[in-house]
């Protein structure tokens, strides 16, 4: 039978105590693997587009697979469309006797205004199952990038390059230019305002020796909405307590050494770096731009009681740049939305002589470029899912279909009814307004139209009852 599907390793209800007189009668299941072809995923290089950054063309994977009991030669037709694009012409994957995968590479030329979302869609022919022919992803196309730079202010002439902060290295890392991709803001620690957070994309904090406690409140909503936070220790300081309260506010989870370590010579970076989606496009350069690197003081951190990532390493396998979820340390609670990353050698010249390397810029930029970007592709929405849209969308009231038809949002921020079909629903508000965007496609698992055995499908039955 193909009338639906099943997953053997979710075993049926027993109902045979509550309806003993009630058999169960099942034709046999098909035996033969049908050809078909399924979209598996979308995958733009950058999620987050910048226009003033330079150049409107843009690089898309598409990304295949087949399931047929021959895998013979065949041909798909692939087609990428969506607003804001110039033509895309549709691309041919030929495929091999044997071939079960394919990526496709298409170029778009995003031409939209600026400050918008746009919908890519791409289709294949049609085949045994249409469900996972056409698949969404959405990008986010901005004019610049507000980032909340959280440090003490200062006043009067600008020091030495010897005794530059480290807001003051970042500021020149990301805004040499009046006219760049990035727009600055700072506020000082104890002045951090609800209102601060909800118009940034990114906040650096350079200071959390001097946020207060709802400071670290502030922060830990606004990454649990998918934002991005980047820490860095104060350089002026000996001991750090401030750690005891990043990992206990964020949920992290993060072992930190209150005292810095220091290193005369100074510790190099590790000639083969960890393969991270952050720094992934920056990693061809790292063979040129990281040698001249040293880091005289660095803080110890243990990330074994929470998970995380290390973005750069040194030449003894510590962390330079750490990345992590908040919630995904063992005592939290479920993780968020955005992404924090520990600069665990804060950017002045008495830690680490990176912020006078060629280095510095791209890091910096990658690092809020590609890690929205990040948090951005970890957001996906399954159909047949209810997921908790507000930890998103915090004031988010319903949902509208692709059909126009509309569904409530419950009490604990999920919809009232699983999400039925896939495309782009929009989210509204109280006020009755659109908030955003969600692409929403079918899970590439529950597409698998591989045939199940005889034995394995009578088993799975009989798990409802003798």
């Amino acid at each position: 039978f193909r009338q639906g599907s099943a997953a053997l390793d979710s075993p049926l209800p027993s109902f045979a105590e509550q309806f003993p007189n009630v058999r169960l009668l099942a034709s046999t299941p098909a035996l033969t693997t049908p050809a078909n072809v399924q979209i598996v995923s979308i995958e733009p290089v950058r999620r987050v587009v910048l226009s003033s950054g330079g150049g409107g063309i843009e690089q898309v994977l598409v990304r295949l697979a087949r399931q047929d009991g021959v895998l013979d030669r065949a041909m798909t037709r692939v087609r990428l469309e969506g607003d804001g694009l110039a033509a895309i012409e549709p691309l041919i994957v030929n495929w091999e006797p044997g071939q079960s995968t394919a990526d496709v590479e298409f170029m778009i030329d995003v031409i939209a205004p600026d400050d918008r979302e746009i919908t890519l869609t791409a289709t294949i022919d049609r085949d045994a199952l249409d469900a996972d022919n056409t698949r969404h992803v959405l990008l986010d196309l901005r004019d610049h990038l507000r980032v909340l730079l959280i440090d003490r202010r200062r006043f009067g002439f600008e020091p030495s390059v010897d005794r530059l902060t480290a807001g003051a290295w970042i500021r020149r890392a990301l805004e040499p230019t009046e006219d760049g991709p990035m727009e600055l803001v700072e506020v000082e620690p104890a002045a951090l305002d609800i209102a601060d957070t909800r118009l940034a994309e990114v906040v650096l904090l350079i200071r959390p020796d001097l946020l207060p406690d709802r400071g670290w409140s502030m922060l830990r909503t606004y990454v649990d909405g998918g934002g991005l936070l980047v820490i860095a220790p104060p350089g002026e300081l000996n001991v750090h307590q401030w750690t005891e309260q990043l990992s206990s506010a964020l949920g992290l989870g993060w072992q930190i050494e209150l005292e810095a370590d220091d290193s005369p010579e100074g510790f190099a970076l590790a000639d083969a770096q960890p393969a991270s989606e952050v720094l992934r496009l920056l990693s061809s350069e790292l063979a040129i731009l990281a040698p001249p690197v040293r880091v005289y003081r660095r803080l110890i951190v243990d990330p074994s009681d929470g998970e995380a990532q290390a973005l750069l390493e040194l030449t003894d396998g510590s962390p330079l740049l750490l990345a992590g979820t908040p919630g995904t340390a063992q005592n939290s609670t479920a993780a968020s939305n955005g992404l924090v990353v520990l600069m665990t050698s804060t950017p002045e010249l008495a830690w680490t002589n990176l912020p006078s390397k060629p280095l510095m810029v791209p890091l910096m930029h990658e690092l809020i470029h590609q890690g929205l970007g990040v948090i951005r592709s970890a957001a996906r929405y399954d159909v047949g899912a209810q997921p908790p849209i507000r930890v998103a969308f915090r004031d988010a009231r319903a949902l509208t279909l692709p059909s126009g038809t509309r569904v409530s949002i419950a009490d604990d921020g999920r919809p009232t009814q699983p999400l039925r079909a896939p495309g782009v629903y929009t989210v509204i508000d109280r006020g009755q307004q659109s908030m955003g965007l969600l692409a929403v496609n079918v899970d590439p698992g529950a597409g698998d139209v591989t045939a199940q055995s005889t034995d394995d499908v009578s088993l799975w039955l009989r798990s409802s009852g003798e």
